[in-house]
């Protein structure tokens, strides 16, 4: 795929900073309700701010349904100057942060005990807490949707797709794209508001065009980059 075919971009933004975020010895997972503390709004509208600099306009913007997604991408559109502009939020429930499933709630450092070290070292990517999802679950139903996308290739509309998710379903998608080991897609932090480019062509190939950028960086080296002749 060369710079001159048509591609699908689709900027993967992590939320701003939440109360879940602050709670670092809990195992929370999805938790739905957590809402974004002070700085993660300013966070999120520093996404806007940036988008509208760069001068993207989205042709579609999705986000998962936990509350601290779906303010970053309202506080982001409104940021930008795209609420109400058609520029519509779609909950999609394929960005979702893993399920962790009975882990919920409970203590970390209790939790990770050395049977289940074990377990996750016998099992890399393909571990699963108790009813929950592992690293390869996540990136299976993050490729799916973004395959959904491509259909028909090129879609309709120009312009970026943005999607407001989690920083372990990023991870768990780079790693299945760049094929990480487990070691790696765990040591791999994704900041709240970084952004992640993949992108397609009619080949249907995902790939990561690069990892956890600030918004500035992400969306103007994308705009330079199609801007060269």
């Amino acid at each position: 795929m060369t710079d001159r075919e048509p591609k699908l971009d689709v900027y993967l933004v992590r939320h701003g900073r939440s109360e879940s975020n602050a709670t670092s010895n809990t195992i929370l997972g999805r938790c739905e309700s957590s809402p974004l503390v002070s700085s993660g709004v300013d966070q999120a509208r520093r996404v806007g701010v940036s988008l509208s600099k760069a001068g993207l306009l989205p042709a579609a913007v999705y986000s998962s349904p936990t509350v601290r997604a779906r303010s970053t991408a309202d506080l982001a559109l409104q940021a930008a100057g795209l609420a109400g502009s058609g520029a519509e939020v779609v909950e999609e429930a394929a960005l979702h942060e893993q399920d962790v499933g009975a882990w919920f709630g409970r203590v970390a450092s209790l939790t990770f005990d050395d049977e289940v070290l074990a377990q996750i070292a016998r099992s890399g990517k393909d571990f699963r807490p108790p009813g929950g999802e592992s690293m390869n679950d996540v990136a299976t139903r993050m490729l799916e949707w973004l395959d959904s996308l491509t259909v028909p290739f090129p879609p309709p509309g120009p312009g970026p797709v943005l999607a407001f998710t989690h920083g372990g379903a990023v991870r768990a998608l780079v790693s299945r794209l760049r094929g990480w080991t487990h070691a790696q897609t765990y040591a791999t932090k994704p900041s709240n508001c970084s952004v992640t480019l993949v992108s397609s062509g009619a080949d249907r190939m995902w790939r990561c065009e690069f990892l956890a950028l600030t918004a500035d960086e992400a969306f103007t080296r994308r705009t330079a980059e199609r801007s060269i002749p």
